[in-house]
């Protein structure tokens, strides 16, 4: 079966919706030839639904269609955003989710058929619903990885429900006892942190890595580079190395659930209460219908 969800009232979750059913979770089976368990054959989208719509859903739609081109995925033509926003408040509902503000996890995966070469372009999806509560910007301390390093591929731009490197960075970062890890690639260059896109800002100049990097292509890395761009605001993306990073004034990171300021990373210090944090933090209280993708 599907593990359930839990809500932020520690209620578990009742209902998901299948194949654009709403069923209930203990129903909802997963076969032995499911490819996504068998192979890792899928990948997954996590969104903000908030005040009737899901934020910034074309540059989430744009990363999807990438997948289904990479991986050579037919979507159904039920898995769209006109019936995704339908399906949300019927499983908010249904699960007796009452906060304005939603995570959502949508994950898509290819139907069973074929070994290693999948003789299959059909997909299954999957749609959960978890109560989003607003949240201040964190000021957090952050360690770079011993262990983990990320290579750029046809895939690492992609969010894949393959997501090893990730599951043993996160083990890593509480074995450390930190709020944050940063993960370099092979060659010594800052790629991204655990869970989030990384940034800094040096002498008035954002830097954020490239996609060469091997980091994903977040949608708030994005939204992130096209405000930048319509307000004028000098930005390089690149490959730099740790020594460029930790001579910032500023270093944060960024994800569709927020913002978190890196105030320490090892023995550097960084300023946890700059200006240009406020400013960016108005993107996550409500979508910049400006930013076109």
């Amino acid at each position: 079966m599907l593990d359930k969800k839990v809500n932020s009232k520690d209620k578990r979750l009742e209902y998901v919706v299948y194949n654009n059913k709403l069923v209930a979770a203990k129903n909802a089976s997963c076969l032995v030839e499911n490819r996504g368990l068998n192979y890792g054959d899928g990948v997954f989208e996590t969104m903000v639904h908030h005040k009737n719509h899901i934020r910034y859903f074309k540059a989430h739609w744009q990363r999807m269609q990438t997948a289904f081109d990479v991986l050579g995925l037919t979507p159904t033509d039920a898995l769209n955003q006109i019936q995704l926003e339908k399906a949300i408040p019927e499983l908010k509902k249904a699960n007796h989710i009452d906060t304005r503000t939603t995570r959502v996890k949508l994950i898509i995966w290819r139907k069973a058929g074929g070994l290693y070469a999948a003789n299959k372009s059909e997909c299954n999806w999957l749609l959960t619903v978890k109560a989003l509560e607003p949240k201040a910007v964190a000021s957090i301390r952050a360690v770079v990885s011993k262990k983990i390093q990320l290579t750029h591929s046809l895939l690492s731009p992609l969010k894949t429900i393959s997501a090893l490197p990730y599951v043993l960075a996160g083990q890593e970062r509480d074995k450390r006892k930190a709020e944050e890890i940063i993960l370099l690639d092979q060659e010594g260059h800052v790629s991204e942190a655990g869970a989030s896109n990384i940034w800094w800002m040096k002498d008035k100049v954002v830097y954020t890595p490239s996609l060469d990097s091997g980091c994903i292509d977040g949608t708030m890395r994005k939204v992130i580079l096209r405000y930048c761009q319509m307000h004028s605001i000098s930005i390089q993306t690149g490959l730099f190395s740790l020594q460029a990073m930790v001579k910032a004034d500023l270093v944060f990171t960024s994800n569709v659930a927020g913002l978190n300021v890196i105030k320490q990373i090892d023995d550097h210090h960084f300023d946890a209460q700059h200006s240009f944090i406020q400013q960016l933090a108005l993107l996550w209280k409500d979508e910049d219908r400006n930013l076109q993708f």
